[in-house]
Order: C-alpha cells, then structure tokens, then sequence
C-alpha cells in the first residue's frame, strides 16, 4: 500500500465545519407514500383518521424519514461532497451506513431544519486501495426549537 495520504489538509481544515442549513417540510401525502414504499403497513404513517385520532393527532414519519428538502439543490448531503471534492477528496463514493436517534415524533405540517456538521476524516486501507470515510451529524430541529432526531451518517470516497 502506498503511504501517500488522501487526506489534504483542506479536508483537515473542514472537520468541525457546521455546513449549510437545509429547510425540510413535512407533508402527509409524501410520509404515505414514504410508508407504503418501504412496505410499513403501520396505520400512524398512513391511515389519516387512524393517526389523526391517536395521541399524536396527525399522521407520524417512520423512523428515518424527516420529509423532503424544499429545493432540489438544497440536499444536505449533496452540499457535503462538493464541499469534500473542492478540498480534494476523491470523487468515487460509496454509503457507510447512517445511525439515527430519534428524540421526539415527527408529523405532517412540522417544518424541520437540518444542520450538518462534519465530525471526522479518517483514512483506512482497504482492498480497493486507500479511502476516506467521512462522519457528518445531522441534526433535525422542529419549527419550535426542538431537536427530533439526529442522523450520524458515514460515506467512504476512493479513487476511481
């Protein structure tokens, strides 16, 4: 394995950056289907007269779904990899899994936004050679100030 690192040290200089905010809104009609193409037959995701008379009194998200971002251009993770390619990671990238905590429900009408925060860069050897694997936190706070949910998300990058 070569000893050159991936890890420039504009890279180094992004651990730590809180990235753009992104705005989420929540909207019944896209948890339903949201529910119904993950097969969760779970009526406080897609039964509104069900949810509606629960204690939750709206339809609720599955764990993992926190609505859609308001622009297209406006996805968080998106914002992430351009910010690692400007500092030179490599282009390919492959998912690493993404860990959720969930602190309070999330439902139709709830506008959430979501801070980004890249946590860590680390290089490991691999049998596709060298790659980074970057940890960004998620955060999602309500329209009321409230942390529902975070999401530690892990991608790895490597040279194509």
């Amino acid at each position: 394995m070569s000893s050159e690192t991936l890890i420039t040290d504009g890279l180094r200089k992004l651990v730590g950056t809180q990235q753009d905010l992104s705005i989420y809104r929540v909207e019944e009609g896209s948890v339903i289907r949201y529910a119904k193409a993950i097969d969760d037959p779970n009526p406080l995701f897609n039964d509104p007269e069900y949810a509606g008379n629960s204690r939750y009194g709206r339809i609720i998200c599955p764990p993992g779904f926190f609505g859609w971002a308001m622009k297209c251009d406006d996805l968080p993770a998106l914002k992430v990899l351009e910010n690692m390619y400007a500092a030179g990671a490599p282009r390919g990238v492959l998912d690493a899994g993404v860990d959720y905590e969930f602190f309070l429900p999330v439902g139709a009408g709830d506008v959430l936004t979501s801070i980004m925060t890249i946590e860590d860069v680390t290089e490991r050897d691999t049998k596709m050679g060298k790659t980074l694997v970057t940890t960004v936190l998620t955060q999602y706070i309500n329209q009321n100030g409230n942390l529902v949910g975070t999401a530690t998300i892990r991608f790895m990058n490597f040279r194509m």
